[in-house]
């Protein structure tokens, strides 16, 4: 079993996103494709729930945007 994003196919960027003062933190995962998205669905649930579990933390919520448009 993989623990790396970088592993799962068809992965290409995270960002680990953290409000230190508010005690809240948020990850943004891209993907090549909805195929891609769609087929991690189950290890990413794994891999979210062992990191939480690790840090102490609660998963508030999982939901899944379309990049509409990239600038930059």
């Amino acid at each position: 079993m993989t623990d790396s994003l970088d592993e799962l196919e068809g992965f290409s960027k995270a960002y680990f996103l953290v409000d230190r003062a508010g005690g809240r933190g948020m990850s943004i995962t891209f993907w090549e494709s909805e195929d891609a998205l769609k087929a991690s669905v189950e290890r990413a649930n794994q891999m979210r729930e062992k990191a939480t579990d690790q840090a102490g933390a609660s998963i508030q919520s999982v939901e899944h945007f379309e990049v509409a448009l990239t600038v930059g």
